[in-house]
């Protein structure tokens, strides 16, 4: 992707957290994203690191996101970065 797109992807994840945040009954609708934040999250620096971080640490409060999240090592990953984001 363009660091255009990385931009925009990053105001999309901070937009989700936000609108997740009003309305986290609708948690379960975001989880198909779920393996590719985790990836991101893996592979990824910086800003959009810490947008990703913030978005799956806000859908892991949600059990059945939380498994999936934990399917894709999301967790450990997050645990790993921990002071580092």
């Amino acid at each position: 992707m363009k660091a255009e797109d990385w931009a925009l992807f990053i105001n999309i994840c901070a937009s989700v957290t936000g609108f997740l945040k009003v309305f986290p009954h609708r948690m379960e609708e975001f989880i198909s994203l779920v393996p590719t934040l985790c990836l991101l999250l893996a592979n990824k620096t910086d800003m959009l690191r810490k947008n990703v971080a913030v978005l799956i640490a806000k859908l892991a409060s949600n059990e059945v996101c939380k498994k999936e999240i934990v399917k894709h090592h999301g967790l450990e990953v997050l645990m790993s970065l921990k002071g580092k984001v």
